[in-house]
């Protein structure tokens, strides 16, 4: 066997091998009768293990399918990182009902989220473990959530740290789940379409270059043996192909801005990450804005002062640029400002907002105005990403349409001119 050969089989063989003998050794050194001794080195090993098998086994199909098996693979991960982030965002709202229901019922939230994390998986087990630990010692449900930040979905925080000041920790429970329901379906819609317009190109690069390094050469020594030429349309694109293989460098960043986007919202779909893009926080401040005002609709629907929702708003929102602004805020207070005023000149609601909710401080019925403020601010969210995405999806669509008719025409036409020449 050639070296190459040996290189590609040891590049399938060694990955394998050493991922699954890293496994089986964590398998034999780790108790499941004692899952908080799991430590993070173990669980990076573990990791490190599975990187290795995939790597092996895609080694495999490189070899054995070529560059179409890339995109394959490249699909297969997003899949199975959105069934990870669906099943993690799963057990947070479970965990959310659970804790409502607990609650409700006066229940121990310790026996609760003990009795849930068997049946995680061991990431959610260490998070829950953790968390119950926390609240057996004495912590509170908001600090406990602060120092585990990752069992619970991070925009619900705020809300779970208000409720429990304010001696309302149910509502705020399910409220909190009920809320996630519907940023998911917006996740879920826009998801697929970004993986869909970054996979597209792959596609037809794989497709062009396979006609331009094995289908032009063909057409090009049979119409030389015939003594004719191309006809113009296929020289054209023929031509443009030559000129993106010459300049390819040129459209880097685009693919590196496409790739970028596809990571970015795959990211926020598992909730790894709360920071927005540059540029897009005239979108996503609706968002923003119902947290907000949910959160302070809770605390005013139990008759305590708002400050002890700004206070836990400043604690516990996921997004640091919004804490910087509600710190703001509470020095506005403390100062003497109106904090309606102060939530609006921070740029933390709009100025319908603003005037609203003047308006429900004089009717005493601020409540029911913030609950409606934040329903109307969340669909009016889903509003503009459904119309950005139905003006933004159409024409690129149609504009892949309209290079794949061209390549197809061109290379369908030569058959033609052959023909017509031959009789």
């Amino acid at each position: 066997m050639t070296s190459p050969g040996l290189i590609y089989v040891a590049s399938i063989v060694g990955p394998l091998l050493l991922g699954s003998a890293l496994l089986a050794s964590l398998r034999m050194i780790s108790t499941d009768s004692d899952p908080d001794r799991k430590d993070i080195l173990q669980s990076v090993l573990r990791l490190v293990g599975w990187v290795l098998i995939v790597v092996g086994c895609a080694n495999c199909f490189v070899g054995l399918l070529g560059f179409f098996v890339l995109i394959w693979l490249i699909l297969l991960g997003a899949v199975l990182l959105m069934a990870a982030g669906q099943r993690r965002n799963a057990e947070q709202y479970a965990l959310l009902g659970l804790l409502a229901a607990a609650v409700e019922r006066s229940m121990s939230l310790v026996d609760v989220i003990e009795a849930f994390s068997r049946e995680c998986h061991w990431l959610m087990r260490r998070r829950t473990h953790r968390l119950a630990a926390l609240l057996a010692s004495g912590v509170s449900l908001g600090d406990a959530l602060a120092a585990v930040p990752r069992a619970l979905p991070a925009q619900s925080r705020p809300l779970i740290g208000a409720a429990a000041a304010v001696g309302a920790l149910a509502p705020g429970l399910r409220q909190a789940a009920a809320t996630g329901d519907n940023l998911d379906a917006l996740w879920n819609l826009l998801m697929p379409e970004i993986l869909y317009l970054w996979i597209l190109p792959c596609y037809a690069l794989g497709i062009v270059s396979f006609l331009m390094l094995k289908i032009v050469p063909q057409f090009s020594k049979i119409f030389a043996d015939f003594g004719t030429t191309l006809p113009g349309l296929t020289q054209g694109v023929i031509d443009v192909s030559q000129w993106f293989e010459r300049w390819w460098f040129i459209f880097q960043p685009a693919a590196f801005v496409l790739t970028l986007l596809c990571c970015y919202v795959a990211g926020r779909y598992m909730r790894l990450f709360h920071w927005n893009l540059p540029g897009t926080a005239w979108l996503v401040r609706r968002l923003d804005t119902a947290t907000i005002l949910d959160t302070l609709a809770l605390v005013a629907r139990q008759q305590r002062p708002l400050v002890l929702g700004l206070q836990n708003l400043a604690w516990f929102y996921p997004k640091r640029t919004i804490r910087r602004k509600l710190d703001r805020v509470l020095a506005d207070v403390h100062a003497g400002s109106d904090w309606c005023d102060s939530l609006y000149r921070r740029g933390l609601i709009g100025q319908a907002e603003r005037t609203v909710l003047q308006a429900a401080v004089r009717v005493n019925n601020l409540p029911w105005a913030m609950e409606e403020m934040a329903q109307s601010s969340r669909r009016r969210f889903s509003y503009r990403v459904q119309a950005l995405t139905q003006m933004l999806f159409p024409p690129i669509i149609v504009a892949f349409g309209v290079a794949v008719m061209l390549v197809v025409v061109a290379f369908f036409i030569p058959l033609i001119a052959l023909i017509q020449s031959l009789t």
